[in-house]
């Protein structure tokens, strides 16, 4: 039986929450790169999108990747008023690949004491230490906690709707999606999510 809504988040109920949005946040920045790919494509007449998408797939190094598309786009719409869009939207590509970058290659450490939320943690490689002895064990700066990767998450759906929204503009397409889609929420409150993993525990699994 699950613990009351208005308890605090379990342990176990964490570490579920903890991979289940890790694995989501992960997911959500490979819609990221599938927009990139759109945003490339954009640049290139019908007939040389496929070949233009293949030659931009084949690039290995993410920030070569996003040179490429920034070479392309102001090249295709330099002087249009796309260039100030794009601008916005590379500059939140570059920052957020940062945050990507520490999703997959930080580690994780259990912190058994913690609060409800801080009980895992994505942690640097390399970290200082505390100058003073701590009674019981924290996560160091700059480590990742479940709220934070929730946060990781919603800003990367936000950016490739906010991408997909470009090229929607640029080849004068219309949407029924919300533009608010392009703009991140901030993370849930320790309450709803708890409330959110007892929900996806509470459901019977499919046979």
């Amino acid at each position: 039986m699950l613990p009351s809504d208005h308890s605090p988040m379990t342990g176990y109920e964490e570490s579920i929450a903890f991979y289940h949005e890790l694995g989501v946040a992960v997911s959500a920045w490979a819609n990221v790169e599938r927009a990139l790919v759109w945003i490339v494509t954009s640049c290139f007449s019908e007939q040389d999108q496929e070949s233009s998408a293949l030659m931009f797939l084949s690039i290995e190094n993410f920030r070569s990747k996003t040179q490429v598309a920034d070479n392309l786009f102001r090249t295709k719409f330099d002087g249009t008023a796309h260039i100030e869009s794009w601008n916005e939207l590379s500059q939140r590509t570059e920052r957020l690949s940062q945050l990507r970058n520490h999703l997959v290659h930080y580690h994780t450490m259990g912190y058994s004491d913690g609060k409800p939320g801080r009980r895992l943690a994505l942690i640097p490689t390399l970290s200082r230490k505390p100058k003073f002895r701590q009674k019981l064990p924290k996560p160091p700066s700059g480590s990742l906690c479940l709220r934070d990767i929730v946060s990781a998450r919603l800003q990367f759906t936000a950016l490739a709707f906010g991408l997909e929204f470009l090229v929607h503009r640029v080849n004068q397409q219309k949407t029924l999606l919300p533009a608010s889609l392009a703009q991140a929420d901030d993370a849930p409150s320790m309450a709803k999510l708890t409330h959110q993993i007892r929900t996806m525990l509470s459901q019977p699994l499919s046979p």
